[in-house]
């Protein structure tokens, strides 16, 4: 991985060193090889379990966190990813200029995958239009029995992570995420 090879460090204890601590996300963490539970108070999740799709949806709660490394393994609470957001764009995890690049060098997705129309992505976050004018931007989660949507609203908007227990990152179950976004960051606002 980059981070390893650049830092000399693990990705995870380069994550806790450089993001973790300096936001205080004291409920976010790196499962260890061998839990396959989660910490503290949690909903069940549900979802297609990606070694037997064929039994449909099922709790999937219980998967093996650590194995999903960087990818999917970082196990979070929304009030965390609201402060990650808040640090990201507030400017206490990178420079400006460099939050600049995230998002101002970014391609066309709308309509495409998960991203309405209007969308762009940039250098891993993706803006997302709002119906109240303006974007927010953010990352959704997409393991089997979790979706998160959600992030940093322009305009001063404030911030938002909506969670559901179930996978929702097509169809219906997209649209509706999407909209919940939507309707916290717009509220007072049309």
């Amino acid at each position: 991985m980059v981070i390893d090879e650049v830092t000399g460090v693990g990705f995870r204890t380069y994550i806790e060193r450089t993001i973790l601590r300096p936001l205080r996300l004291d409920d976010t963490y790196w499962p260890s090889p061998d839990e396959f539970t989660l910490r503290g108070e949690h909903a069940r999740n549900y979802g297609v379990y990606p070694a037997d799709p064929e039994a449909g949806r099922v709790d999937v709660t219980e998967l093996p966190g650590y194995e999903f490394g960087a990818s999917g393994g970082l196990v979070s609470t929304p009030k965390d990813l609201n402060a990650f957001w808040d640090g990201l764009f507030g400017g206490r995890l990178l420079p400006a200029w460099a939050v600049r690049r995230m998002t101002e060098d970014t391609t066309d997705v709308g309509g495409r995958d998960v991203y309405p129309a209007g969308s762009r992505y940039g250098y891993g976050v993706a803006s997302v239009p709002l119906s109240c004018g303006g974007v927010y931007w953010g990352h959704g989660g997409d393991l089997p029995g979790d979706s998160v949507g959600g992030g940093r609203a322009t305009g001063g908007r404030g911030t938002v992570t909506v969670y559901t227990t179930t996978w929702a990152a097509q169809g219906d179950g997209l649209r509706h995420l999407q909209g919940a976004v939507d309707a916290a960051l717009c509220a007072g606002r049309r």
